[in-house]
């Protein structure tokens, strides 16, 4: 009997079911006209996570043109855009934990952390990393950089970056954002943030989950 008649009448394994990720296709990025479609594509609604991957993938393509197109005649209109968005974001209160800058998107990577859903981490905590490199190589938006900073140096915010860093070796997708997203935090504004990065060394320089990493990404 041939291998394959073997492997259609072997049923005593069910089939693999496809990753949540893989069940849907994924949409092409939306070309970005306004804050408010920023706000809307960000939106975090349980039922929505598809949606809300689109509108992370959506902000990524924008970061990037405005990161690494300067000459881009669309530019100002970007970060005009940009600056608009962020500043809707902004708390109320710097110190208010329960509203943090961006809130939807934290409220969104900490469901993703509850649920096991690894590829939404990742992809927010890349985003986060991408948004700080972008206001950091703005100089007018050095305020909402420092906001920024300080929303990620927030407890509860850490140990989303640290869960995604004590990730095991063969989930580098989560190890690598939340490595960028360490160093920019530690080398923004010339680091003046790197103080504050080590006080909380408990949380973002693990020794056991950085000797892990390195050996990884030293034999890759």
């Amino acid at each position: 009997m041939s291998k394959r008649v073997n492997e259609a009448e072997d049923t005593s394994r069910p089939p693999k079911r496809p990753r949540p990720e893989q069940n849907q296709p994924s949409k092409p990025a939306e070309e970005i006209w306004s804050s408010r479609q920023l706000q809307d594509l960000l939106a975090f609604r349980q039922d929505g996570l598809h949606e809300l991957r689109h509108g992370v993938t959506s902000l990524k393509v924008f970061l990037d043109n405005i990161l690494y197109n300067r000459e881009d005649d669309n530019r100002g209109r970007h970060l005009s855009i940009l600056r608009d968005f962020l500043d809707s974001q902004k708390p109320k209160d710097p110190q208010d934990t329960e509203k943090p800058f961006l809130t939807q998107l934290w409220q969104a990577w900490s469901f993703a952390n509850q649920n096991n859903n690894d590829y939404l981490a990742s992809s927010l905590c890349a985003i986060f990393a991408l948004l700080l490199k972008t206001v950091s190589s703005l100089l007018d938006f050095r305020e909402l950089g420092t906001l920024l900073c300080r929303t990620i140096l927030q407890h509860q915010h850490l140990r989303l970056v640290k869960r995604s860093l004590d990730a095991p070796k063969h989930k580098d997708f989560l190890v690598s954002p939340s490595l960028r997203l360490l160093t920019e935090l530690t080398s923004f504004d010339g680091g003046v943030f790197a103080r504050e990065v080590y006080k909380r060394r408990e949380q973002t320089f693990d020794l056991t989950a950085l000797r892990k990493n390195l050996g990884h990404f030293k034999t890759e």
